[in-house]
């Protein structure tokens, strides 16, 4: 991806203003004014679905636009370590340990009496801001250049409109461009196997607990 190794001070700091829109981008634009908000920039690896919604990856930008039939901008996805900065009630919500911007998120959701729940990757979801939160491998650029994964899981985001906010997961449009329509969902815990029932030597199976999310 274009921007692997951008500096931190190099990406753009943009503010989630809860189902309205996110940085210079509003909800219900069409795409000529998405891509004049955008400075002009313009998308690559477009899909359309057989509705007529579609998505479109800026990948310079760390970007993937969702919209809805009419060419109406309905969601917003932000790569972990390309994308801009976001946040929201002061809350950095990009590339960060999940537990705590979920921690972060509680608090705040507290304060608002708003409800956070679980999307089907496990990270939290608030309708009422149109938020789903996502985590993926944390990479870095090597001595020699080369892209190394690291150790990490750090936080993205995935921002909706008020057509997409209550189940983001559950339309057809955040399905097809995910591709999961055939994947479970998360069960919400991890199957743990006590030790004294772990196969030892060289027949042990591995067990397949999970994944970590993405948006």
């Amino acid at each position: 991806m274009v921007g692997w190794g951008r500096k931190p001070e190099d990406r753009q700091r943009w503010v989630l203003d809860p189902l309205v829109g996110i940085g210079p981008l509003r909800f219900g634009m069409d795409s000529d004014e998405v891509r004049a908000a955008l400075g002009g920039a313009s998308g690559g690896g477009s899909q359309v679905a057989r509705d007529g919604s579609f998505w479109d990856s800026y990948d310079d930008s760390g970007l993937t636009l969702l919209y809805l039939p009419g060419m109406l901008l309905a969601g917003v996805a932000v790569h972990s370590e390309v994308g801009p900065w976001v946040s929201l009630a002061g809350v950095e919500l990009m590339d960060r340990v999940p537990s705590e911007v979920s921690a972060d998120l509680h608090r705040v959701a507290r304060g608002q009496g708003v409800r956070v729940g679980v999307n089907r990757d496990g990270d939290p979801e608030i309708a009422a801001w149109g938020l789903s939160m996502g985590a993926v491998q944390a990479w870095e650029t090597s001595a020699e250049g080369y892209q190394v994964r690291t150790d990490r899981v750090i936080t993205q985001v995935l921002v909706c409109g008020p057509e997409l906010a209550d189940d983001p997961y559950a339309t057809d449009l955040v399905a097809l461009w995910r591709d999961i329509r055939e994947e479970p969902m998360n069960a919400g815990g991890w199957p743990v196997t006590a030790d004294q029932d772990r196969a030892g030597g060289s027949g042990h199976h591995w067990r397949v607990w999970g994944r970590c999310g993405s948006v």
